[in-house]
């Protein structure tokens, strides 16, 4: 199973140290500078659901196609699922995730 969702987020960002200072200070430019809302941009979240025996092949491909070495590239969580149940049949087990 893939879905994909459309999210905003901030990350961790690079911030000019004294632009930080100056904002803190109430200089007028800094604050213009920084604004007063935090910048949200578009991201993406991509959700895969497959069997343990296919989890080191979906990480690496992920990889693979994402890596830039630069900020931003993303991150991946690797969770576990207790079963999957296809409601309409009623299966159960990684053949439902076919």
């Amino acid at each position: 199973m893939t879905a994909l969702s459309q999210v905003h987020g901030r990350g961790k960002g690079l911030v000019d140290r004294k632009v930080v200072e100056g904002a803190t200070e109430n200089i007028p430019e800094a604050v213009a500078q920084l604004g007063t809302e935090p910048r949200l941009r578009p991201q993406r979240v991509v959700y895969v659901t497959v069997p343990n025996d296919k989890v080191d092949t979906v990480v690496n491909t992920i990889i693979e196609a994402n890596q830039t070495g630069q900020p931003g590239d993303g991150k991946i969580f690797v969770l576990p699922e207790n079963d999957a149940i296809r409601v309409r049949s009623g299966e159960y087990g990684n053949s439902v995730l076919d």
